[in-house]
């Protein structure tokens, strides 16, 4: 019977590694950090271009573990996640759910968001007004 042993060889805890896992390891944060810098660079020109806001790239908050960029413009909360922007705004209703609006690519889409959009938590929509 033929039987083969496969070793792992990952290093335990306060062990070293080998210059080949560094690298490795090393391009990887490198990329991580490119992303976060790109991500909020994105939204900061987003949002530049639609409300004339220039945010200081410290006003920008960047999640790299879930690819997102918030940042508030005029007390307005926005997020850009999978190269769309959102407005997030609370419930209309209620005041705690938080949803995000459809994707805003230009300024009427924004104004859509600004002006129309009502979001509601589903125990919350608003009933039909009764009919005379």
């Amino acid at each position: 019977m033929n039987t083969m042993t496969v070793m792992t060889s990952q290093p335990l805890a306060g062990e070293a590694i080998s210059d080949w896992q560094a690298e490795a390891i090393a391009v990887y944060r490198q990329g991580e950090h490119e992303t976060v810098a790109a991500l909020g660079a994105d939204l900061r020109r987003r949002l530049l271009a639609l409300t004339g806001h220039l945010l200081a790239p410290n006003a920008i908050y960047v999640d790299g573990a879930t690819q997102t960029a918030q940042a508030k413009v005029d007390g307005m909360l926005f997020r850009l996640q999978r190269q769309e922007l959102m407005l997030i705004k609370d419930c209309a209703w209620c005041g705690q759910g938080q949803y995000a609006s459809p994707s805003i690519a230009n300024r009427a889409d924004l104004g859509y968001a600004l002006s129309v959009w009502e979001p509601h938590c589903p125990d919350c929509q608003p009933e039909d007004p009764a009919e005379w």
